[in-house]
């Protein structure tokens, strides 16, 4: 009985009546205030750690960073840029010639310079590629943006599958000890009957057959359980512990309509806005390689010092040397200049017009994913709707079929009872009872899942709405 007002109530949930989700949340509530249970993970709680400790969405959002910085170096362009340069040489020249009558010399002679200086750059007029380069740029960025929030939002829609998964799982292995727990109690009741004379032989082994299944059954389902949570635990980056129900997001973030989920796809789909900024990028930086064809205008300047020590000396030739003392020359020159620069392109070997053929052609190709990206996104968009529609009929048509399971279950253990039915019956009611109870949490799953793969395709699935 208590498993039959657990599955109405999900049966009133998945009604999709606003009225009954409040009582049902209500109810839920109360019913958790007086559990002293340690509290476990919810869906939510999974969704902030995978956002925050998950290495692909850590990575995604690095790139979207690196992207980011790329705006800095994008409007530097606008800035004047200044460096300063220092030099220092030095030189020796030495003389000899032959002495031929007075006058002839030999000597030496050392120089030494040292220079400071400053160069000032200022581009004032590029052909409007400084400006395209920067549009191009901040576009880049958002496309990192957009690129990140889509490998989280594909992140947290296999969080919450694999939750879900798990979640199931673990549902399972409690149905599935309830069930041995069943067909225990019914070998045991065929081999009392049986020394009494009611049982057959048959019986007793129909018994212990279906209670070996029901063994095996189990040793699968704690082996999907294990491999659920270990999957889980690596997308959260932390053990996950006990898990706590999930349901279906909010119905406010959800597309009323599919016209609604057809427009917010083909506008807020994660992919159609990293293509669609991928296009604007192309488009400028088409127009910036444009640009260098044109004039470019420049405000340059410079200043410098530079200071000279020369010295030398001579020897007379011929007669006695004569040696003329150490001349010693000491010279501080300054520059200072500024100027503008203009430059005009007259022919540039064919590479402006090549690349910018090349941006045309990226552009193209860039407007083309675009629109197969809105086309997916209606597509993805449709198929989750229209599941998620029959996933929620189903559940429903499950839920009833379980009942009505429960209810045959009931009456034909009475009639087994007083040999109106035969055991076999008994074990064929208690299995298809199981095999339901299963198809209805499986159901149950496919509802939820289906419900966040319709809020991801609208990109709808972000960590401040869902928390």
């Amino acid at each position: 009985m208590r498993r039959t007002r657990f599955l109405i109530l999900n049966w009133l949930w998945a009604r999709g009546d606003q009225r009954a989700r409040k009582a049902i949340l209500t109810v839920l509530t109360a019913i958790a205030a007086t559990i002293p249970s340690a509290r476990g993970l919810s869906l939510e709680e999974a969704f902030v750690l995978a956002a925050s400790a998950n290495p692909t969405v850590r990575a995604a959002r690095e790139a979207a960073n690196a992207d980011y910085a790329a705006v800095s170096v994008a409007r530097s362009a606008w800035f004047p840029t200044v460096h300063g340069f220092a030099r220092a040489d030095a030189a020796y020249n030495w003389l000899d010639t032959t002495a031929i009558q007075e006058g002839d010399n030999a000597g030496y002679s050392t120089t030494g310079r040292f220079t400071l200086g400053l160069v000032y750059n200022h581009s004032l007029y590029r052909g409007g590629s400084d400006t395209e380069k920067l549009r191009q740029a901040r576009r880049t960025a958002r496309q990192g943006i957009a690129a990140a929030q889509d490998v989280q939002q594909n992140v947290l829609l296999r969080v919450a599958v694999t939750y879900l998964d798990a979640l199931l799982a673990e549902h399972t292995v409690a149905l599935r000890e309830e069930a041995l727990a069943a067909f225990e109690e019914r070998a045991r009741e065929a081999r009392v009957l049986f020394e009494v004379g009611e049982r057959t032989r048959s019986d007793v082994a129909q018994a212990e057959a279906e209670r070996a299944v029901a063994a095996t059954a189990i040793l699968s389902a704690r082996a999907q359980l294990a491999i659920e949570r270990s999957l889980l635990e690596k997308l959260v980056g932390a053990p996950p512990g006990r898990l706590e129900p999930a349901a279906e997001p909010d119905p406010m973030l959800l597309p009323p309509t599919l016209n609604d989920a057809r427009r917010a796809a083909e506008h807020l789909g994660p992919a159609v806005r990293v293509a669609q900024h991928a296009l604007h990028a192309a488009e400028h930086a088409m127009r910036a390689i444009g640009g260098e064809a044109g004039p470019t205008l420049d405000l340059v300047g410079s200043m410098s010092v530079t200071n000279k020590h020369d010295q030398g000396q001579r020897f007379f030739l011929p007669g006695a040397p004569l040696t003329s003392p150490d001349s010693v020359a000491r010279e501080r020159r300054a520059d200072v200049s500024a100027g503008i620069r203009l430059r005009i392109p007259i022919y540039q070997a064919g590479a402006v017009k090549g690349r910018l053929n090349q941006a045309k052609r990226i552009y193209l190709q860039r407007r083309e994913e675009w629109i197969a990206a809105r086309l997916e996104a209606v597509q993805k968009t449709e198929s989750a709707w229209y599941n998620l529609q029959t996933a929620r009929e189903r559940s429903a048509a499950i839920l009833t079929a379980v009942m009505a399971s429960e209810t045959a279950l009931e009456h034909i253990r009475h009639e087994a009872d007083v040999g109106k039915r035969s055991l076999r019956e008994v074990l064929d009611a208690q299995r298809i009872l199981v095999e339901r109870e299963i198809e209805a949490l499986t159901a149950e799953r496919d509802r939820i899942v289906e419900s966040y793969r319709l809020l991801e395709a609208v990109g709808g699935l972000r960590i401040g709405d869902l928390r």
